[in-house]
C-alpha cells in the first residue's frame, strides 16, 4: 500500500525520491523512502560525511570507498603478519620455559593467541599450562594422564571461573589475581607428583 503520507495535488510537491532500504514482509516487500526535504537533509549530511572521510584519507570523493576497501585489505595482511609474529615470539618464549609441574602465564592476548600459547606452554609442563589473557579469558591444557576436572572446579569455587572443556582443553574466565591465581594452580599441581 502506497497511500501511507500526505496526500499531495501534483507529484511535482513530492520533489527528488530515493528508495533507501527495502525487506520482504508477510509476502510483500516493504519500502523505505526519503523524498523531499528529509532527502535534501539527508544527501547533505552523506555528502558532509564523506567530504570528511575524503579529507582524512587524503583521497578523492568519488574514491573513498576504493581507498577504505585498499586501507582494509592492508589492515588484514598486517593482521596476518602479525599473528605469524607473535607465534614465532611464544615459539621462543616456550622453549625457554623451565620445565615445572605446571605453567602458569599471563600474556596480552586475544583467546586463539591464548589456546596457541598454551599448546606450546604444556610441552614444559609436566600436569598443566594455564594461560591468562585479556578481560581474564584463559585456557587449561594438559598433554598427561592429568584430570583437569578437579583444576576447573577449584577456580570455579575459589575464583568464581566460568567456562569448561573436555579431556585436556578447558577453557573460560576468570576474575582473580595474579598471585592467587598463581597460588592456587601450583599447589593444584602438585597432585600430579
Amino acid at each position: 500500500c502506497a497511500c501511507c503520507a500526505p496526500h499531495v495535488r501534483r507529484t511535482g510537491e513530492i520533489g527528488a525520491l530515493r528508495v533507501i532500504k527495502s525487506e520482504k514482509n508477510k509476502g510483500g516487500t516493504r519500502l523505505w523512502i526519503l523524498c523531499g526535504k528529509r532527502l535534501l537533509v539527508d544527501t547533505r549530511q552523506k555528502l558532509e560525511q564523506n567530504r570528511l572521510i575524503s579529507t582524512m584519507l587524503s583521497a578523492k570523493q568519488n574514491e573513498t570507498a576504493a581507498f577504505v576497501q585498499k586501507l582494509k585489505a592492508d589492515h588484514a595482511a598486517l593482521q596476518y603478519e602479525l599473528v605469524g609474529v607473535r607465534r614465532k615470539l611464544l615459539g621462543l618464549q616456550a622453549e625457554t620455559l623451565p620445565m615445572r609441574d605446571v605453567q602458569v602465564s599471563f600474556l596480552d592476548a586475544d583467546a586463539e593467541t591464548l589456546r596457541y600459547a598454551a599448546g606450546l606452554f604444556v610441552g614444559r609442563a609436566r600436569a598443566f599450562a594455564f594461560v591468562c589473557g585479556e578481560g581474564g579469558n584463559f585456557v587449561l591444557q594438559t598433554q598427561t594422564n592429568f584430570d583437569l576436572q578437579p583444576v576447573m572446579q577449584l577456580l570455579r569455587t575459589q575464583c568464581g571461573a566460568r567456562g569448561g572443556g573436555r579431556g585436556s582443553v578447558m577453557q573460560g574466565s576468570v576474575h582473580a589475581d595474579k598471585e592467587t591465581l598463581q597460588s592456587l594452580l601450583e599447589s593444584a599441581g602438585k597432585t600430579a607428583k
